[in-house]
């Protein structure tokens, strides 16, 4: 977020508007992909601060629907986001298909 605050004058730009829906859909197509990617990366080709709000907000959305997990290794490491795929049903559980 530092580097959109350092603007270096003042200009009269319209940024682009990003929806939080639209951050979702790229961000479960780029790890359907790659299956997981560094948090720092999420943000990395970002114009905009609409751009990395709707990414951030994306990604505590998918968090809390269970369908990424964030890791981190060990204290200041690097946060690993991971696609959280659905545990395969076990052979004793029962099929209600």
């Amino acid at each position: 977020m530092q580097r959109f605050g350092q603007r270096p004058e003042q200009r009269d730009i319209f940024e682009d508007k990003w929806t939080v829906n639209e951050r979702i859909g790229h961000l479960m197509r780029v790890l359907g992909e790659q299956g997981r990617m560094k948090f720092s990366d999420l943000f990395a080709g970002a114009a905009s601060r609409s751009e990395v709000v709707a990414t951030f907000l994306a990604l505590l959305e998918l968090i809390r629907l269970k369908k990424v997990a964030a890791i981190q290794a060990e204290p200041f490491g690097e946060i690993v986001i991971c696609r959280v795929d659905k545990p395969a049903r076990s052979q004793t559980e029962p099929f209600h298909g």
